[in-house]
């Protein structure tokens, strides 16, 4: 019968390993969450600082990932096995998935971006054209 890891942690019958990967994964699971919040309010709003978190958070999470799964994939293309061909197959339309969808969301911060600067330009002429005497119409 297993046993849940809190139970386990309770009797002291468990191994230290597993228990920080369980707690570290809850941990980035939880921090992704709250990023992924954000990033839906920021898009919602057009605010392009509210994306940052997420997508620096998620090019470093996808980093140590891919890093991760490159180092399995050589242990399960080593076997020669057709597990090692299905997982170094998955392990590359995950990786072309996920930067894919990084890219779109990094678009359009860089879009929003534009537009702010094309708002503060079109500011600057009408605030320049008003205060400006040679411009502006006497009275």
């Amino acid at each position: 019968m297993k046993k849940t890891l809190f139970l386990c942690v309770l009797l002291g019958e468990y191994d230290g390993v597993k228990a920080f990967s369980c707690i570290s994964n809850t941990l980035v699971a939880f921090i992704l969450a709250m990023f992924s919040a954000l990033l839906f309010y920021a898009v919602y709003n057009n605010h392009r600082q509210l994306m940052m978190p997420w997508l620096f958070t998620t090019i470093l999470i996808a980093c140590t990932r891919d890093v991760y799964m490159l180092i399995r994939s050589f242990f399960y293309a080593s076997a020669g096995t057709w597990l090692g061909v299905l997982y170094v197959t998955a392990m590359v339309m995950q990786i072309t998935l996920g930067m894919y969808l990084w890219w779109v969301v990094y678009g359009f911060y860089h879009e929003l971006k534009d537009k702010e600067n094309e708002k503060r330009k079109k500011d600057l002429l009408v605030g320049n054209s008003s205060t400006n005497p040679a411009t502006s119409d006497p009275v």
